[in-house]
């Protein structure tokens, strides 16, 4: 009962598909198609920056087409309120072409009230018990501007982005719960994507379907590289060289380059890893596993502290080293990194990170337990939060933040290892420190998934335009 309360209560809060970056994103013709004849918008830091009098032109542009894709009506709505605003009105009204801009005059009449809204339907001579379906709400807050076409019925509200410098109310209360209902409704609607389904003429097919349309392919190789594509051409030579494991791959050519290549060795090395960049990541990336069995073997054997602490030196020393490494590897890579290869790093790193804690750190007092279940407990949260964006096509790769504090993290687990009993108050800080910023990289990073996928969805709206226009011009 009480949890079907919560949900009826956000619903309130959400609009009718994903959060979009501005107006221009919005899908007009479908919004006409589907019955919309009248636009109630927001104005400041939806079609214009807080307190400006000018609009931006791109956002106006929009609205206008809006128009020609047949929705005749536009009003506008404000909690600014009309006493003593009333120019600063009418020029919104006047270069977005509105026929009306709605003001409150009492505070009950602010959004998210359905005040505006009612009176917007009844001056286009709209009911608003069977009418919502003709009436599109676009708005850069959920708390105000959803929420108030949510109590009119609007059955199309699209939840823009806001740009430009917001309220100090905005920004410490309202803020952060807007941020969170952002995520909440990204998770809601955007769809689930079938990640073994591709689409071939605008029908989706099944990879399995797919995969027996080519049964001469030689263990599915060439459906990898080239696949589609008819003048690649695939040596039987190259196949085995792809089939075999990339380890003993990477080590037959450096150790070719090693006997056939003596001089200039910084270009060749640089000639090589364009063309085995990413073999050469992936064995650095693989090896750090092998590292961290290798911890928590030699911590858990008989050894003495004093050796244990030697080789866990070493060895952790080598794993970061690979870490620093790798990255650059695939970089240099003739098709440079790939999101997989990226990930995995990512991974590997944790539990790296978390096995030097548990089992080289922690035994010797050169991290307390809180610091080390912060590290871990952010290490699997940041991992589980990936999934259900990941399901919904939003990308979750790793943002500055997050590298800067894997980086601090990492400089931590060295100077305790190398330094902290010589300087333990400062090695505690550190530690201390360090688990923080992954804590607030958990914190953070989920907006900035969403704000990278909403940016992304929007550059390419912009060059699809921009490819219908070319293609009318031609």
């Amino acid at each position: 009962m009480i949890n079907s309360q919560i949900e009826s209560r956000l619903d309130s809060y959400m609009p009718t598909e994903p959060p979009m970056w501005n107006v221009t994103d919005i899908d007009f013709k479908k919004w006409a198609d589907e019955g919309v004849t009248t636009i109630l918008s927001d104005v400041e830091a939806c079609l214009g920056v807080t307190g400006s009098a000018e609009l931006i032109p791109e956002h106006v542009e929009a609205l206008h087409r809006a128009k020609d894709f047949g929705i005749p009506n536009l009003a506008l709505q404000t909690n600014l309120t009309a006493i003593g605003h009333r120019q600063l009105l009418e020029g919104w009204r006047s270069q977005a072409e509105a026929d009306i801009v709605l003001s409150p005059l009492e505070g009950k009449e602010r959004k998210p009230g359905p005040y505006m809204g009612y009176k917007a339907m009844q001056y286009y001579d709209l009911d608003p018990m069977t009418d919502g379906n003709k009436v599109g709400v676009i708005g850069d807050k959920a708390s105000a501007d959803m929420r108030a076409g949510y109590f009119i019925g609007a059955e199309h509200r699209a939840w823009t982005r806001p740009f430009g410098e917001q309220h100090i109310g905005d920004r410490l209360i309202r803020g952060p719960f807007e941020a969170n209902l952002r995520l909440y409704a990204h998770l809601l609607l955007n769809p689930i994507i079938d990640q073994e389904t591709i689409v071939i003429d605008d029908q989706p097919v099944k990879l399995a379907d797919v995969i027996e349309l080519r049964p001469d392919a030689p263990d599915g190789v060439d459906r990898i590289v080239g696949y589609g594509i008819e003048d690649i051409v695939l040596s039987d030579e190259l196949l085995e060289t792809i089939k075999r494991p990339a380890f003993w791959v990477a080590v037959e050519q450096i150790q070719d380059i090693t006997n056939q290549y003596t001089e200039n060795p910084a270009e060749k090395l640089k000639e090589w890893l364009y063309e085995n960049g990413r073999t050469t990541a992936d064995m650095l990336t693989n090896s750090r596993v092998i590292i961290a069995a290798g911890l928590v073997a030699v911590n858990l054997s008989n050894l003495d502290t004093q050796t244990k602490q030697r080789i866990s030196k070493a060895l952790v020393a080598t794993a970061y080293a690979t870490d620093a490494l790798d990255g650059r590897a695939a970089k240099a890579h003739k098709d440079g990194v790939t999101k997989e290869g990226g990930a995995k790093d990512q991974n590997y790193d944790k539990v790296l990170s978390n096995v030097v804690d548990l089992f080289v750190l922690l035994p010797v007092g050169s991290i307390d337990t809180l610091s080390l279940f912060a590290s871990a407990g952010r290490d699997v949260g940041i991992t589980l939060l990936r999934q259900p964006f990941m399901r919904r096509g939003i990308d979750t790769k790793s943002i500055n933040s997050g590298k800067f504090s894997t980086t601090v993290k990492a400089g931590a687990q060295l100077f305790g290892l190398f330094a902290g009993e010589r300087f333990p108050d400062v090695n505690r800080k550190l530690q201390i420190v360090a688990a923080g910023l992954k804590v607030a990289t958990m914190a953070h990073a989920p907006y900035v998934w969403i704000e990278q996928h909403e940016r992304k969805l929007h550059d390419q709206k912009i060059a699809l335009r921009q490819l219908e226009l070319l293609e009318k011009v031609s």
